[in-house]
């Protein structure tokens, strides 16, 4: 990924759930989103599209096409490739500790890469050095 000099945001798929699925602390997620659209680089994983229809589609399948259409409107999905990967995957075997997931890395990765601050839901991601994290 190359850094640009423009802020950036990284939104996590806990982040965009807890949106659309108006849970505690949405306001939050909102707000953010609402005032970055536009004068900041929005940005999320590939990998989010398919946390998205995994875990919206459980509930209600006909609502996750609307859900990834809507996040497409204001967010950048960025695909990653076999570089990200080993980086992704050195940065899980560094923070074994904080039992990251492969999406979790992916994530966090594209925040570092873009020095960008991320937004989630999961308090064990400011344990990582490298990441600048706001949980929401």
């Amino acid at each position: 990924m190359t850094k640009e000099g423009k802020n950036s945001l990284v939104f996590d798929t806990s982040a965009m759930l807890k949106l659309l699925k108006n849970e505690a602390g949405h306001e939050s997620v909102s707000t953010i989103l609402a005032s970055a659209v536009g004068r900041t680089r929005c940005l999320a994983s590939i990998l989010s599209i398919h946390e998205l229809v995994w875990s919206v589609g459980r509930s209600d399948l006909k609502a996750t096409a609307s859900a990834v259409s809507y996040f497409e409107e204001v967010l950048k999905f960025v695909p990653q490739d076999s570089k990200d990967a080993v980086n992704s995957a050195n940065l899980r075997l560094r923070y074994r500790h904080l039992g990251l997931s492969s999406a979790d890395a992916f994530i966090i990765q594209l925040g570092i890469d873009n020095a960008a601050e991320i937004i989630t839901c999961d308090k064990a991601w400011l344990g990582v050095k490298e990441a600048k994290v706001r949980v929401v």
